[in-house]
């Protein structure tokens, strides 16, 4: 400072320390561990594989399993979840007898309906409400995973 020389400070564009970075959250799911462990003792690998291709197809901040609904087909449904069309309806309402998901259907312009993961096995998303945990509160998988804790 006495002699007047001044040294210049690298300017970083943000206060992260070197070699981090910020996840883009859109491109990941957050994983219960403790359900996926519930999960393959309750299922076979055909329905686990379904179970995570659903993980995988869950909507950002709401896990809806769009296209996936009441309305489709059970060939359209096989082409979805990529299984045999004679095995579609035996796995799906196994898993939403467990919980897995669930049917939802709303009149807004038309009439909708369509499926929820539920958020107690992934979640994909910033924050989640405490209503779509709500909904899912009673479920077979609900009241195993709470017996876990």
């Amino acid at each position: 400072m006495l002699t007047g020389e001044v040294k210049e400070f690298p300017v970083r564009v943000n206060n992260f320390p070197v070699g981090k970075k910020v996840l883009l959250y859109r491109d990941f799911s957050i994983l219960n561990n403790a359900a996926v462990v519930k999960l393959q003792a309750l299922f076979d690998n055909e329905a686990m594989g379904v179970i995570f291709y659903m993980v995988s197809m869950a909507d950002f901040n709401t896990n809806s399993l769009r296209p996936l609904c009441d309305g489709l087909t059970i060939r359209d449904k096989a082409m979805i979840l990529n299984i045999s069309k004679n095995k579609v309806d035996k796995i799906c309402s196994r898993l939403f007898f467990w919980g897995v998901f669930l049917t939802m259907r709303v009149c807004e312009d038309s009439d909708r309906d369509y499926w929820v993961l539920n958020p107690s096995i992934s979640w994909k998303g910033k924050m989640v409400d405490d209503s779509l945990f709500h909904f899912f509160k009673n479920t077979r998988l609900s009241r195993e995973l709470e017996s876990v804790k």
